[in-house]
């Protein structure tokens, strides 16, 4: 039977093996998959719940209407033969016309109603001049504008015309600019002439009057 001195020698080589088994003291535990476990869990933070503020609205312009309304945009802004004119005199480049010396050969200085020309007629000097007008409908309104100072006269062949006196021009009474309005029957062509006193150069713009 072992003497107790012996058991006490050999305790420590039964327990040297154990004791290698766990090193330093530490359990072993740091080995099984925790290492870092702050860098790993760190580094999921990403959890996929799709917070992502791309929300999807719509930018797209909501299709405002952008169409003509149609306002008109004649001359003037507007079908008031009176407003018309005052615009054309202001701004206009004036058609050249030069009257005849003679009633009978008036055809060859004609003037055509319209809304957009403004004629400037040259009378011959200390003479009276004439000038044959063209309306292309009957049974309408023609409206005649020239400067106060002009002196002119509108005849028919049959003397069936209706015309009314000559006023400023209400649109811009302060630019001397005279309107008369003047009823045309029939279709037929018109002779118009001028004094032979005053300016040898006359504006003269005729409009048809609306319906």
């Amino acid at each position: 039977m072992p003497s107790l001195r012996q058991l006490a020698l050999a305790l420590p080589l039964a327990l040297g093996p154990l004791l290698a088994c766990d090193g330093d003291g530490d359990s072993g535990t740091d080995d099984v998959g925790t290492e870092d476990s702050g860098d790993s869990t760190g580094g999921a933070t990403d959890t996929g719940t799709g917070t992502e503020t791309g929300t999807g609205t719509d930018t797209t312009t909501e299709g405002t209407d952008t169409t003509d309304t149609g306002t008109d945009t004649t001359t003037g802004g507007s079908n008031d033969p009176a407003a018309q004119a005052c615009e054309a005199f202001a701004n206009a480049t004036p058609e050249p016309v030069i009257a005849a010396l003679t009633a009978g050969e008036a055809a060859t200085a004609t003037l055509v109603s319209g809304s957009d020309v403004v004629y400037l007629v040259t009378l011959p000097e200390g003479a009276a001049g004439f000038v044959s007008l063209e309306i292309p409908e009957w049974e309408t309104t023609q409206a005649f504008f020239t400067v106060a100072d002009i002196d002119y006269t509108v005849t028919v062949v049959d003397n069936s015309l209706v015309a009314q006196p000559r006023q400023p021009d209400a649109a811009c009474p302060e630019a001397g600019i005279t309107d008369q309005r003047i009823y045309f029957p029939h279709w037929t062509p018109a002779l118009i002439e001028f004094s032979a006193t005053g300016p040898r150069e006359v504006a003269l713009m005729i409009i048809r009057e609306p319906a």
